[in-house]
């Protein structure tokens, strides 16, 4: 575990949205797209762009983990963030417009209009309206040049990994895959009162994890999927609504406890209880739980 007072001291730079000096650098280029249960705040790196409270404002903070520093960016009613090397991207809770903020330039401005959802990948903003039709649309952020990929189904939500796009129409509760390089599209798990969802790749190939969301007992089962063999399993069910990777393995919070799933050796562990909180982000190495605007920051235990 992290040393507390270190951890506070983290907590309070968060908190008070301490200034950094100059202009601020994100070097890591690691893509981090948009999952279901990241509204309020995503990771690149040692760097969280989130959803935050300075002098009584709400708005978009950036904070650097290792350096203990923080700014506040934009204010308003923030939340769908998305980081890309030197660019965050958000929305605002009333509207459908997507905006980007760039780190370099210091300022903001509307990118895409008519979007529900969206995930930042490979350099490209894929995205879907209320249209809900059978395609996903797509912009180029090098060349600004807009497109759409054909699907077999409508796309009532997605998820985009290295491996393909993923996606469930919610007609059928089809849980459909679409690799990029073919058209070809398969059916990885059949329900019928069920959804699969926040698909995340695990150790970055065609292997994943995701959520089977039960609505009529709300209860939800966190499932991997071995794609060389087709095969699911399934590690845990409950009341939880999100997940993340964490090294080898996926966390989430059960009933007010963090669970920690060892998926490859299918044994699941006990990581410490959380006190009441409004909502909660789960990280890759940490929890940020939300009372109210105000975020805290409970780091993991060390992952060997």
């Amino acid at each position: 575990m992290r040393n507390r007072i270190v951890a506070f001291f983290l907590l309070l730079a968060l908190l008070l949205g301490l200034s950094s000096c100059g202009k601020i650098q994100v070097e890591d280029t690691f893509t981090n797209g948009l999952k279901w249960g990241n509204t309020l705040a995503t990771e690149q790196g040692d760097w969280i762009a989130l959803r935050g409270e300075e002098d009584g404002k709400v708005g978009l903070v950036l904070y650097n983990k290792k350096k203990n520093d923080s700014r506040f960016l934009v204010e308003g009613d923030i939340y769908y963030i998305a980081m890309l090397g030197n660019k965050i991207f958000f929305k605002y809770l009333q509207g459908s417009e997507l905006y980007c903020y760039d780190l370099a330039e210091k300022s903001y401005s509307e990118l895409l209009s008519g979007v529900m959802a969206y995930q930042v990948h490979g350099n490209t903003v894929y995205y879907i309206t209320d249209e809900h039709g059978a395609y996903v649309y797509t912009f180029d952020l090098t060349t600004g040049e807009g497109g759409q990929i054909d699907l077999k189904h409508t796309a009532n939500a997605f998820w985009i990994t290295d491996h393909g796009l993923y996606y469930h129409d919610d007609t059928k509760d089809l849980f459909i895959v679409k690799p990029f390089e073919t058209d070809l599209e398969s059916i990885i798990y059949r329900g019928v009162y069920e959804h699969c969802r926040d698909v995340v790749s695990l150790n970055g190939g065609a292997d994943i994890a995701f959520l089977i969301d039960n609505s009529g007992t709300q209860q939800n089962t966190l499932c991997t999927y071995d794609a060389e063999n087709a095969k699911i399993t399934k590690h845990l069910s409950g009341s939880f609504t999100y997940f993340n990777v964490a090294g080898d393995r996926l966390i989430t919070v059960n009933d007010h406890t963090i669970v920690s799933v060892d998926y490859a050796n299918r044994k699941n562990y006990d990581w410490g209880s959380l006190e009441e909180y409004d909502y909660l982000q789960i990280m890759s190495d940490s929890l940020i739980l939300y009372t109210g605007d105000k975020p805290t920051i409970q780091y993991y235990p060390e992952i060997k």
